[in-house]
């Protein structure tokens, strides 16, 4: 069949199922509810205009706030400043009166909809009654006039096998509806999510297994389809990321335990903003091992808002940031050379996505920033303002975001889906509510879109009213497919450790056995992923920190009499460390005992994550007394697990 043939075929289709859903199932409100309609809109434009004069007002207090502080003011004559504060606080009032209106306005708008929305779900449960496939048709007319159905033919038409995958795809009702109530595809590119669908089903042998065994994975080849739609590139290259490659990566990573507990518990909304992240596969590995080696303090945070992200406020400083030149710029890069608001926010994103959190970039007004997934369901800003009404991303404004979000743990699809779908099959346009373009749209051309807005604002009003209906989701809520490593490591009790004194004379430090440290801060002490398990400590620059221990060594036989000159012993010293930031700085060490004192720097390698040992230095001991060992670090940051002394002959 040529795709001229498809063309005619899904046009008549579209044609079809558009005049049965706009005779048959959209609510007739322009004639139920006429008044009610023409009310609401109304109060809609009252309510963008009142916005439009919000931000008006809220800019010229932002405006004399920055004449006010201006350094030429402080030269003016007193009167003159002076007016400049009564102008400023004139300010302040019309804008707190703004305010006021506006936020009447919204109760009008949000009143003016309630009867409107109650005859519109009063249709829909009476179409389940009189029309028992009715949603079925309203899918596949939603689906065919997103997608076009010039678009749909070129994909069927490239062979009989792309034809059924098309064919059986409008056939099932369960698959339209995961597709539409996850946002659709990019674009709303159907054809080739459909395509990278059935390339993950047939992507290995185990793949089909797991579906059937957890619906996660099946979630996660959905979300990797919708989202990967549209090319993804690799971070500043041109490098197409292969989304097959992608479900592979996250399939993998879940089966070996890597992935946050609660990853398994994500809808495919919500693991879109996951396997979106524009690392590599190979970086987003790097990021996981990363942290688990260098700061597994931040992996096993308790704090769920700082779990993971924190890497970014202790580690990617903010400054310009320092590129590798004449090579594509990478996260790897950014740790190490630090950035500012943008670099800082990117990393943050990337690194709760390796992790399997999604996360919804944050811009705000000068500032990048971030926002990730809690576990109570709702969203939270990191590295900005905690202000959803000034936040925005992707043409869309923080508010409606959160609304969204929030109503998704609700009866979404059931209330706000099937608005939206009514809204595409109307020809209204994909209303974007990003500031100020949104306070310039057609509101009267976009009934349906509005109402759908509405309704999240409604299902969220209820939420709130409801303080029971915010359940905090948990990892007991599902079947886990394998032993989650950070579940284990959170529930692992570590003994305390002790100083290894071995029969060849050789010694183990490991790093958590440090003594008092007098008046120096305490390094950072925690669980260490390393499969020699323990624990391991982190030294911070900027931070009075400094290690301590304290060992004795025993006495070889025949060794001398009391009174006597004690002997000096020859060791090996190195240590196993990690580092992330280049430019290391040496280990500074300072052995006393008695009076006896000595001095070494141990050079630290730039280990980019990985855990590393240091080249061994020579070091000299006190045998028979205690011999204590003072490590301090210009670096930026460093972890060590353990310090080795090999013994080699008396000095």
């Amino acid at each position: 069949m040529t795709r001229s043939y498809y063309v005619e075929y899904y046009t008549n289709l579209l044609d079809t199922l558009h005049a049965k859903v706009m005779e048959e199932i959209i609510p007739k409100v322009s004639n139920n509810g006429n008044f009610m309609v023409e009310s609401l809109l109304l109060c809609l434009e009252q309510e963008m205009n009142s916005q439009t004069m919000l931000k008006s007002a809220e800019h010229a207090v932002t405006t004399c706030k920055n004449d006010t502080n201006d350094k030429k003011s402080e030269n003016l004559k007193f009167h003159d400043r002076n007016y400049k504060l009564r102008k400023l606080e004139e300010a302040k009032k019309n804008e707190n009166h703004m305010k006021y209106i506006y936020e009447q306005a919204q109760c009008s708008a949000f009143n003016a909809a309630q009867p409107l929305l109650s005859i519109v779900q009063q249709h829909f449960d009476s179409l389940a009654i009189e029309m028992p496939h009715w949603e079925h048709q309203l899918l596949q007319c939603m689906i065919l006039t997103s997608a076009k159905p010039t678009n749909i033919a070129s994909y069927a038409s490239k062979g009989l096998h792309q034809f059924d995958q098309v064919q059986d795809f409008l056939q099932n009702i369960k698959l339209m509806r995961t597709f539409v109530q996850s946002g659709g595809p990019r674009n709303g590119n159907y054809p080739r999510a459909l395509e990278i669908y059935h390339e993950i089903l047939s992507s290995s042998k185990d793949t089909k297994r797991f579906m059937a065994s957890n619906e996660v994975f099946n979630r996660l080849a959905t979300a990797v389809a919708l989202e990967h739609a549209e090319p993804i590139m690799i971070f500043d290259t041109n490098i197409v990321i292969d989304p097959v490659e992608r479900y592979l990566h996250y399939e993998s990573a879940y089966l070996n335990g890597e992935l946050d507990p609660l990853f398994p518990t994500l809808s495919t909304w919500e693991l879109r903003m996951v396997v979106n992240n524009d690392a590599s596969d190979e970086e987003i590995e790097w990021c996981r091992k990363m942290l688990r080696n260098y700061r597994p303090d931040h992996v096993l945070s308790p704090n769920y808002q700082w779990r993971y992200c924190m890497i970014v406020k202790s580690d990617v400083r903010y400054k310009k940031p320092e590129w590798e030149e004449g090579v594509p710029r990478t996260y790897k890069q950014m740790i190490s050379g630090g950035g500012m608001c943008g670099p800082r926010a990117w990393f943050g994103r990337m690194a709760c996505k390796s992790f399997g959190i999604p996360t919804w970039g944050v811009r705000q007004p000068g500032h990048a920033a971030m926002s990730h997934w809690m576990p109570s369901n709702q969203w939270v800003i990191c590295l900005g303002g905690p202000n959803w009404t000034k936040s925005f991303w992707d043409g869309t404004n923080g508010v409606h975001f959160d609304w969204e979000s929030r109503a998704r743990s609700s009866m979404y699809y059931k209330y706000v889906g099937w608005l939206k779908c009514i809204a595409c099959i109307s020809g209204e346009d994909n209303l974007k509510s990003q500031l100020p373009r949104y306070l310039k749209r057609n509101i009267r051309k976009n009934l349906w879109n509005e109402l759908a807005l509405l309704q999240m604002r409604d299902i969220v009003h209820v939420l709130e009213d409801d303080s029971t209906s915010i359940k905090k989701r948990k990892e007991s809520n599902i079947k886990p497919v394998v032993k989650n490593v950070i579940e284990e490591q959170q529930q692992k009790v570590v003994e305390k450790e002790t100083i290894a004194y071995q029969e060849n004379g050789d010694i183990i430090i490991p790093a958590s056995t440090i003594c008092n440290p007098h008046e120096k801060i305490m390094p950072i002490v925690t669980k260490s992923f390393h499969s020699n398990g323990g624990k391991q400590v982190h030294l911070h620059k900027g931070r009075d920190m400094c290690l301590e221990y304290e060992i004795r060594l025993p006495e070889r036989k025949g060794g001398t009499q009391q009174g006597k000159r004690r002997k000096l012993v020859k060791y090996l010293l190195s240590c196993l460390i990690v580092t992330v930031h280049s430019g290391t700085k040496p280990l500074n060490l300072e052995i006393t005992s008695g009076d006896f004192n000595a001095s070494y720097q141990i050079q630290t390698p730039y280990s980019g994550g990985e855990w590393a040992a240091t080249e061994s230095v020579s070091v000299n001991l006190i045998e028979g007394q205690i011999n204590k060992l003072n490590f301090d670090t210009e670096s930026l940051g460093l972890t060590i697990k353990d310090f080795h002394l090999t013994r080699v002959c008396d000095a």
